[in-house]
């Protein structure tokens, strides 16, 4: 099952208590102390799923920009990289020097950003199963939640606005 199904059972098991599990040694008590403090959570495959391809083509832009020829994706490890490290590994795979594109990162991140935010009205994605009630049950917990993701911070903001899982954060 999923992280947010998990933790979605584990809240409907303790009556929608927060609680997490703490025990310091086998002669405690097995009963539940109150511990949490905050979580971090990742965007693309814990939050949600995008399905559609505008921040591929956003790439795609980026990459062009930075090589001044047209580059894809195709041979690049995205899954568990990030944004910036998406681009190095297309341009490594590609021949073009770093020293000819990272002093031109910053303008290739602003593209990438501007093109998501001018394609936002086709991103598709869904929130995952659970993913709603998991937030809600942090947020009655007052829990600090915050996001740790490979996408440009504009990126992920649009992305969790799309599935509306931006408002718990």
């Amino acid at each position: 099952a999923s992280a947010p199904a998990n933790a979605a059972a584990g809240a409907a098991a303790t009556g929608g208590r927060c609680v997490t599990p703490r025990f310091t040694s086998t002669l405690d008590s097995l009963e539940p102390k109150v511990a949490h403090k905050g979580d971090v959570l990742s965007v693309d495959g814990t939050l949600l799923n995008c399905k559609d391809a505008v921040h591929y083509f956003a790439f795609c832009e980026a990459l062009k920009t930075l090589s001044g020829r047209e580059l894809n994706l195709e041979g690049v490890t995205a899954h568990g990289n990030t944004d910036i490290g998406i681009l190095r590994d297309a341009l490594a795979l590609a021949g073009v020097p770093e020293q000819d594109w990272r002093p031109r990162l910053p303008e290739a991140c602003s593209s990438m950003g501007s093109y998501v935010e001018k394609n936002q009205q086709k991103i598709t994605t869904d929130a995952l199963p659970g993913a709603r009630e998991v937030l809600q049950h942090l947020r009655d917990c007052n829990a600090f939640l915050g996001i740790a993701t490979g996408n440009l911070a504009s990126i992920g903001r649009i992305k969790l606005q799309s599935c509306g899982l931006l408002e718990y954060f």
